[in-house]
C-alpha cells in the first residue's frame, strides 16, 4: 500500500497536457474542420438540454391539481364498433355529472376540435377547445 502512496502523480498530468497540446496543434492544422466539430458539438448539447427541458417540463413536472393521482378520464364504449373507446357526448357528461356519487367533481373537456358557423354572415370554421367543470353543456 506504501509503494502506492509513492507514486508522483506529475508524470500522469505531463502526459495529458502533452495530449491536449498535441490536439490542439492537430485542429490548429485543420481549421474548418475543428470549427465545424466544435459547432455540431455545440448545436447537440443545446439540442439535448432544450429536448431534456421540454420533457421534464411535459413530463416530469406534477399536474396542477391538489390530488392529481385521483383525476380519472370516463369515456363510452360502443359495442357496434368493435367496443372501440369513444369519446362521451354532451348527454352522457350530464348523465354521469347528475347520476355521480362516488366523484368528488366531474369535468368535460372539449378536444381541439373544428365546425363550420353558419351563423350571421358568410360561413366560418370556429375552433375550440375549453374544459366544463360540473356546468351543463
Amino acid at each position: 500500500m506504501s509503494r502506492f502512496r509513492q507514486l508522483p502523480i506529475r508524470p500522469s498530468l505531463d502526459h495529458l497536457f502533452a495530449d491536449l497540446r498535441y490536439a490542439l496543434r492537430i485542429m490548429r492544422r485543420s481549421l474548418g474542420f475543428s470549427t465545424t466539430a466544435v459547432l455540431m458539438l455545440a448545436l447537440g448539447i443545446k439540442i439535448n438540454a432544450v429536448i431534456f427541458s421540454v420533457f421534464a417540463h411535459v413530463l416530469l413536472s406534477p399536474l396542477q391539481f391538489a390530488d392529481a393521482g385521483g383525476l380519472y378520464v370516463v369515456s363510452s364504449h360502443a359495442p357496434s364498433l368493435g367496443d372501440a373507446r369513444r369519446a362521451s357526448s354532451g348527454p352522457d357528461f350530464r348523465d354521469y355529472r347528475d347520476q355521480n356519487t362516488v366523484l368528488s367533481g366531474v369535468a368535460a373537456v372539449i378536444p381541439h376540435v373544428s365546425e363550420p358557423w353558419t351563423g350571421d354572415g358568410p360561413p366560418r370554421v370556429v375552433y375550440c377547445s375549453a374544459p366544463r367543470p360540473n356546468s351543463s353543456v
